[in-house]
């Protein structure tokens, strides 16, 4: 058969950059690493965000490094899944200070998290929805969460295999019902054939608190007074009301 000769290993293309690691000690040099367009670069740089983002003051200091144009661009729909999961997740912890939240909403950065709410990915969808009810604590995003057609999305959420997705996305309902114009889209998707669901459902009795407080805000309007007497879900209430052993249903 013939002595094997041993095969001289080719020398690597010229053309080619040699992999290079990166180590760094400052959150400036993450916030540069978020324009890279290497998906392991940035994932790297949202992770290392998101831990340094759940310190005390840092928020304050992640705002003086005007973080967030950074991230919200990267919430387009080219981006993969995994930049998408660390970017909301990173956005979710800033939205807890005021002036990050004025800042998310100056940018448009709802629009993005709005639409991640049909994400595939369940991490992004409890992250995006987690934002969402943050930002709807304030009066002016409240009001876009509506104009924006987030109710559709978040009432699917309702239906989440996940518990946690299923009680933020109440908890973004309830605080957009405090608004008339939001009532009226909630009605227009038929809200209360969703909320009532929950209250029948004695698995969901986690969830039931939450979605009371929806049908009593909805209550504030007329109208659904008299769609819900018409439709005999004032009579679900009292009756759930009554059965119910817990104070805060009752």
């Amino acid at each position: 058969m013939g002595k094997k000769v041993k095969k001289e290993a080719e020398p690597p293309p010229k053309d080619v950059f040699d992999p290079l690691a990166i180590e760094s000690k400052k959150a400036e040099t993450a916030v540069l690493m978020l324009q890279s367009p290497e998906e392991e670069i940035l994932t790297k740089a949202c992770d290392a965000l998101y831990k340094f983002a759940q310190k005390d003051d840092v928020r304050k200091l992640m705002r003086k490094l005007d973080i967030i144009p950074s991230l919200i661009a990267r919430l387009v729909p080219e981006e993969e899944v995994v930049v998408h999961e660390f970017a909301t997740l990173c956005l979710a912890h800033m939205a807890t200070d005021y002036s990050n939240k004025a800042k998310i909403f100056e940018l448009n950065g709802l629009e993005h998290l709005i639409r991640l709410l049909g994400s595939p990915d369940p991490d992004v969808k409890k992250n995006s929805v987690e934002c969402i009810y943050l930002l709807a604590q304030d009066f002016q995003s409240r009001s876009a969460v509506c104009e924006n057609n987030a109710v559709p999305p978040l009432l699917e959420l309702l239906k989440s295999d996940y518990p946690v997705i299923q009680q933020l996305s109440l908890k973004a309902l309830c605080s957009i019902s405090c608004e008339a114009e939001c009532r009226l889209a909630l009605k227009e998707n038929q809200a209360m054939d969703h909320l009532l669901k929950i209250l029948e459902a004695k698995e969901l009795n986690d969830l039931h608190v939450e979605a009371l407080l929806i049908i009593a805000n909805c209550l504030e309007d007329a109208d659904t007074v008299q769609l819900l007497q018409q439709s005999g879900g004032l009579k679900k209430i009292l009756t759930f009301a009554e059965t119910s052993p817990l104070a805060d249903i009752q």
